[in-house]
Formats: C-alpha cells, sequence, structure tokens
C-alpha cells in the first residue's frame, strides 16, 4: 500500500509539473497577445477623445457623453493591462509574486469601477436621447451642459468610490486584513450579485427606454407629423442608432464575463472549486479578450456614425495641413519654373532677332558704299 501511495504522490507530481509548464508556456504566448491589444485599444480611445479639440462645431450633449465614453473604455484596456501584468504575466510566466495582495485589489476596485462607469455612460446616453425624441422642444432646457457635466462627474466618482468603499468596509477583510490577504466576500454570492445587478438592472432599463423611443419614431414616420425641428428627429434617431450599436457591442462582449462571474464563485451555481483548471484558462481568455475587443471597435463606430468626430479625424491627419501645402508650393515652384523658362526663350529669340536684323542691315551699308 505504501509502495502505490508513493507511486501516485509521484505520478500527480509529475502531472502538476507538467500542467504548470504547459499553463506557463500558454501564458507566455496569450497575455503579451492580449497586452498589445490593450496598448492598441487604448491608443484609439485617446485619439477620439483628443478630436474634440479639432471638433469645429458647438460640442453638444450626446459628443459629450461619447467622448467621456470613449475616456472609459480607454481607462479600461489600461486596468485591464496592468492586471494582466501583476495577476497573470509576473506570477505565471517570470514567477514573481508580489508579497501584499493590495496592488490586486486596487485594481480590481477600479476594474469593477470601469465596469459601472462604462454601463451607467450608456444609461446616460440613452436618457438624453429619450428627452431629445420625445420631448424635442424641452431638450435644450434640461440637457444643459451643467447638467452633462455633474452627470458624467457623478458617474465617474460615484462608480470608483462606491467599490474602493465596499473593498473597505468589510470586516477583517479587504483593505482591513493584513496585506489585504483575506478577501472571502469577494467570492461569495451576496458581493457577485451586487456587481451583476449593477449591470443588469441598468441595461433592463435602457431596453424598455428604447422600445419606447420606436414606438415614438415609428408613430411619427405613421403619421407624418411635421414637427417643429424635424430635422432634429433625424439626427436625434441617427444618433440612437450609434448608440445601439455601441450598446450592441457591450452586450456582446460584457455578456459572457458578467455571466460568468455571477455564477461561478464558492456558493454560486457553478461553484469555481468544482470547475477545472482546462475550462476556467479558456473562459478567462476568452472573456477578457472579449472585454478588449469592445473598446477596439467603438471608436470605430465613433469615427464612422458620427460625423462631428469624422471631421475632427480628418482634420487632425497630417496631409490636410502639411502635405497638401507642400504640394501647392511645388506646384507654385513648378509654374514659376516654366515661366522663367518662357521667358529666357522669349528672351534669346528677341536677342536673335535683333541681331539678324543688325547684321542685315550692316550688310546693305556696305554693298551701297
Amino acid at each position: 500500500m505504501e509502495g502505490n501511495s508513493s507511486s501516485d504522490t509521484t505520478r500527480n507530481s509529475a502531472l502538476w509539473t507538467a500542467g504548470n509548464s504547459s499553463k506557463r508556456e500558454l501564458y507566455r504566448i496569450v497575455v503579451p497577445l492580449m497586452l498589445t491589444m490593450c496598448l492598441v485599444s487604448m491608443v484609439f480611445n485617446v485619439v477620439i477623445v483628443s478630436s474634440v479639440k479639432w471638433v469645429r462645431r458647438t460640442v453638444s450633449p450626446t459628443l459629450c457623453f461619447s467622448l467621456s465614453l470613449a475616456a472609459a473604455d480607454a481607462y479600461a484596456s489600461l486596468i485591464l493591462g496592468l492586471g494582466l501584468v501583476v495577476n497573470s504575466l509576473l506570477p505565471e510566466v517570470y514567477g514573481t509574486r508580489i508579497r501584499t495582495r493590495c496592488l490586486a485589489l486596487i485594481l480590481e476596485a477600479f476594474r469593477l469601477g470601469g465596469l459601472s462607469v462604462s454601463v451607467y455612460h450608456l444609461l446616460a446616453l440613452t436618457l438624453n436621447h429619450y428627452v431629445g425624441i420625445v420631448r424635442p422642444l424641452h431638450y435644450a432646457a434640461t440637457v444643459t451642459r451643467r447638467t452633462v457635466a455633474a452627470t458624467v462627474t457623478g458617474i465617474w466618482m460615484g462608480s470608483l468610490c462606491f467599490f474602493f468603499l465596499y473593498f473597505s468596509s468589510v470586516h477583517n477583510q479587504g483593505f482591513q486584513s493584513p496585506y489585504c490577504g483575506v478577501n472571502e466576500f469577494y467570492q461569495l454570492s451576496t458581493f457577485r450579485i451586487i456587481v451583476s445587478t449593477f449591470f443588469f438592472l441598468p441595461m433592463v432599463s435602457m431596453t424598455a427606454v428604447y422600445c419606447h423611443i420606436f414606438f415614438v419614431v415609428r408613430q411619427h414616420q405613421q403619421r407624418h407629423l411635421q414637427v417643429p425641428s424635424s430635422r432634429q428627429l433625424h439626427r436625434s434617431v441617427k444618433a440612437v442608432v450609434t448608440t445601439l450599436l455601441i450598446l450592441g457591442t457591450y452586450l456582446l462582449c460584457w455578456m459572457p464575463a458578467v455571466l460568468f462571474f455571477a455564477v461561478s464563485c464558492l456558493d454560486c451555481v457553478a461553484p469555481y472549486t468544482q470547475i477545472p483548471e482546462t475550462v476556467l484558462l479558456p473562459v478567462g481568455i476568452v472573456t477578457n479578450s472579449l472585454i478588449i475587443l469592445k473598446s477596439l471597435v467603438n471608436p470605430i463606430i465613433y469615427a464612422a456614425r458620427m460625423p462631428e468626430i469624422r471631421e475632427a479625424l480628418h482634420a487632425m491627419v497630417p496631409t490636410n495641413c502639411e502635405v497638401r501645402p507642400l504640394r501647392v508650393m511645388a506646384r507654385q515652384r513648378t509654374l514659376l519654373r516654366r515661366a522663367s523658362t518662357f521667358s529666357t526663350s522669349t528672351r534669346m529669340a528677341s536677342f536673335r532677332c535683333s541681331t539678324h536684323n543688325q547684321h542685315h542691315i550692316s550688310r546693305c551699308d556696305e554693298s551701297y558704299t
């Protein structure tokens, strides 16, 4: 019996070592690729946010919310990239483990806060479209610059402060525990339900609001009502389509991560301790990749659907402000060169003609004498 136990232990140890080796090789390939995607996504969204300097029109509330949402995507890409470095690349590939868990807990609070920021920005955009279409005459008085600024600030500050306060309020856990080493609350269904509610409740509200918007637009189209701002209605409907595209990317890319987060905990429907690692690793890679993909797709939607951002991006391109003047200058130099060549040829022809006439006159004088 002792011999069998020893052989089983040796076999399990060999399997564990082989599993860790394959996991390390997988992380060595996948994590740098995901970090590259995070970097590209962050750069794209920063470019979208920076384009506001080149916007020639008045910055509308819709554009303001959209730019703040792009900033949230850039922020999410940065935090996710830092989390990949701290939680995956350093410990799994390079074997460097940080003694304190406080850094990982801070990054998790920032990450969950970023999720809440993005979702509530979409809710703010939805309400903005609702007022613009259902109550167009009251839109300018309701959605003011002060209202938009207060809403954006409240979303950012409220979402981030909530998770830091939650992580600091659990007795002897989270930030209250030594080196932030005790985080059992994070693995329980109570916390998972709260986070899931932050995602699903706004989504249900947005679905109801967009259904009502669709009903109102259909009413206008069927009755052919000429509202005082029919052109504004058309623009609002176009903005609604843009927001629906962005909302679709969030649903497709965030939903798998949120659902898996909600059902996999210690006392959830599918305890993560009973899920084999061969399932956890692919699911983690796929869900994180979808989140990064969402941040990559949204800048393309902004550039393709929003005329203000499209015009601003065209103004940012160097060819419009540098290459064209250089081409004009080169063309002017060519024309000047041709003009100078033509004038030189004209002067030479006149000189030859005058020389010929003088020579002819001199020969006539000689023959006369």
